[in-house]
């Protein structure tokens, strides 16, 4: 009978099914019996090549001292200070771990340590196992006693590095300019807490750099930034409370081709500021703004955090010179509300900056907000912007004629009370407004039909309107009578051009119905029959007519 035990070592229980257990996990079937003892020694001498202690809850420190003690082949080693449990002095936490690479000496290439107190002893002992370090990640790092000892991890000999990331550790800068130019492999490079340290000098030997991370650097600037552009094939960069990159930089580094990640904007007049006041910066940057006044000081904030915050209508952010309203159209659904930044003596987003905001917005999962742009773009979502100062009427002022107000004017406002309006009788005026679009809309159908059947008929009997006589139907909105009085004279200058065919073919033009307030002497909808008036006339009597008596506004080509 086949066990366990029975399938091979080395092509499936170790590399099929120990390496992707937890350590502890793998730890604890030694007590599964002597043959399983033996098996899980044999693992971690032979064939475990990566320890993963950052994402466990709470570690025994003796625990691991003894995992690592017996694995002669580690590779990769991830460990965090905080998951640790010790009963003795927790500063020394670290130290006991890395003692017990003492005996083993692994040749590691991937180090991630965090939260950790370390020995002059232990950096003593890590610098003998990166010598062919490829990945280094030192977060939150101190050497008691020596603030920059632990610089000396990275050994003089030590060039295939292709990723470091240094975090408020005690990292020596003079050490830094001196190790950064030998890694000609190196791609990605993450600085935060660190002090100056001449970048612009490293850059040009450093051809394979594709991503930087800066975070608390207060001497970086948009000429280093520049400079990395001009020498790397830099592809990524996030940013985080550096005072001296502005946006100008970003859009220049952003033009070029570079991806900015994670860019939490504030303005300088708002640096005790919320949450929410950076959206003002951070949607004005994807935007395709170039304000230079505006700096990145923060960290961490995507598109998909504002959008969560304006779709919980929360908008205490807006200012005193911003202020945004929503007018949800019918049949849209209003929970994903995103709300549209329209900046001071500015209107609307350009259609490109809108398909930027989209394309923004895909990629960070939020569809549904990116298809709200594209319905704005298309006309069917509308931001209002208020004017309460000046607008008084607002069931006679169109939301149309609030958006695309034009002129010099700067837009001033007061910081809202409420972001919607909420009283029965504003709600009933925003219903007004809505219906009468509608029926603005309904008058301009009205008007190219008419418009339309009028260009057939004139076509059709050869007739041309003289000059100053033409009327722009597309405003037939209030000349619907003139429409109509020009309609019954082209029918009965007909008659005299082919009044023989157009008896047999009596012509009978049905037209849209217009709302009634365009129309105050007519019934609601109706429009004056055009057959009934033609029939009307046919059975008049009228006088003998001549070739002269035609009709004035019309004549023959």
């Amino acid at each position: 009978m086949a066990t366990f035990l029975s399938l091979p070592l080395e092509d499936v229980i170790f590399p099929q099914i120990l390496s992707r257990l937890a350590p502890l996990e793998v730890w604890s079937l030694r007590l599964v019996s002597r043959d399983f003892y033996s098996l899980v020694y044999e693992y971690y001498a032979t064939s475990c090549h990566r320890v993963d202690f950052i994402k466990l809850e709470e570690l025994n420190v003796h625990i691991v001292c003894r995992i690592l003690t017996h694995c002669q082949r580690l590779k990769q080693l991830r460990l965090n200070g905080d998951c640790l449990r010790h009963h003795g002095n927790s500063k020394t936490k670290g130290d006991h771990i890395l003692l017990s690479l003492k005996r083993t000496r692994p040749s590691l290439s991937v180090l991630h340590l965090q939260s950790l107190l370390l020995s002059g002893t232990a950096v003593d002992i890590l610098k003998d196992c990166c010598k062919d370090i490829k990945r280094l990640s030192l977060i939150d790092i101190t050497v008691e006693g020596k603030p920059n000892e632990m610089s000396n991890i990275i050994s003089d000999d030590c060039s295939s590095l292709e990723e470091i990331r240094i975090v408020d550790s005690s990292f020596s800068h003079h050490r830094l300019q001196t190790v950064l130019p030998e890694q000609k492999e190196l791609k990605i490079l993450e600085l935060s807490g660190c002090h100056h340290v001449k970048l612009e000098f490293i850059f040009p030997s450093l051809p394979f750099l594709h991503t930087l991370s800066f975070s608390h650097l207060s001497w970086i600037s948009d000429q280093i930034l520049l400079t990395a552009i001009e020498y790397c094939p830099l592809t990524v960069l996030e940013v985080s409370h550096c005072p001296l990159v502005t946006y100008k930089g970003l859009q220049m580094l952003q033009e070029k081709g570079v991806t900015v990640w994670l860019v939490e904007a504030c303005t300088c007049d708002y640096k005790d500021a919320c949450f929410m006041h950076s959206h003002q910066t951070m949607a004005s940057y994807v935007a395709g703004s170039s304000n230079e006044q505006q700096q990145v000081t923060n960290y961490r904030l995507l598109i998909d955090d504002i959008a969560t915050k304006l779709t919980r209508k929360d908008v205490n952010f807006l200012t005193k010179r911003h202020h945004l309203e929503l007018d949800q159209s019918e049949g849209l659904d209003p929970e994903p509300g995103y709300v549209l930044q329209c900046m001071e003596d500015k209107r609307i987003f350009s259609a490109k900056n809108l398909e930027t905001l989209s394309n923004s917005l895909k990629k960070i999962g939020r569809r549904d907000l990116a298809e709200l742009i594209v319905q704005f773009e298309k006309g069917k979502y509308v931001p209002v912007l208020k004017e309460p100062k000046q607008v008084t009427d607002k069931s006679t002022t169109s939301v149309h004629h609030l958006i695309h107000r034009t002129g010099n004017s700067r837009w001033s406002f007061d910081t809202p009370k409420s972001f919607y309006r909420t009283s029965s009788e504003q709600m009933a005026k925003d219903l007004q407004d809505k219906q009468m679009e509608s029926e603005i809309e309904i008058a301009q159908d009205t008007a190219k039909n008419l418009q339309k059947q009028l260009d057939l008929f004139l076509s059709k009997y050869q007739l041309v309107l003289p000059k100053d006589m033409k009327t722009s139907f597309a405003n037939a909105l209030t000349h619907v009578r003139e429409a109509n009085h020009l309609l019954s004279s082209a029918q009965n200058l007909s008659q005299d051009v082919a009044s023989s065919h157009f008896q047999r073919n009596t012509m009978s033009l049905s037209l849209p119905t217009v709302p009634s307030y365009f129309h105050p002497s007519q019934s609601p909808g109706t429009l004056p029959d055009v057959s009934n008036s033609h029939n009307h006339t046919q059975q008049q009597e009228q006088p003998p007519r001549h070739e002269n008596d035609k009709p004035k506004g019309f004549r023959r080509h």
